[in-house]
């Protein structure tokens, strides 16, 4: 089985240990939030979809992050 990350990162202690707990996880972070059903994609577009009804609109994302909230 995988090592899964999710689960202890609520019990992280300090800012070294949150900094290699999330540099460990990098490389299946994204995979692994899909695979716990994470919603927040879902949330943010319908979200804006409410206030911006122009479908070929451009919207600047400058948040950081690894893309997971991406729609096409």
């Amino acid at each position: 089985m995988p090592k899964r990350f999710l689960d202890h990162a609520y019990r992280l202690n300090g800012a070294q240990e949150t900094q290699a707990h999330f540099d460990a996880w990098a490389n299946t972070y994204d995979a692994e939030l899909s695979d716990n059903g994470y919603a927040t994609p879902v949330r943010v577009a319908k979200a804006l979809a409410e206030y911006c009804k122009d479908p070929d609109a451009r919207i600047l994302d400058y948040g950081c992050g690894t893309g997971l909230s991406h729609c096409n």
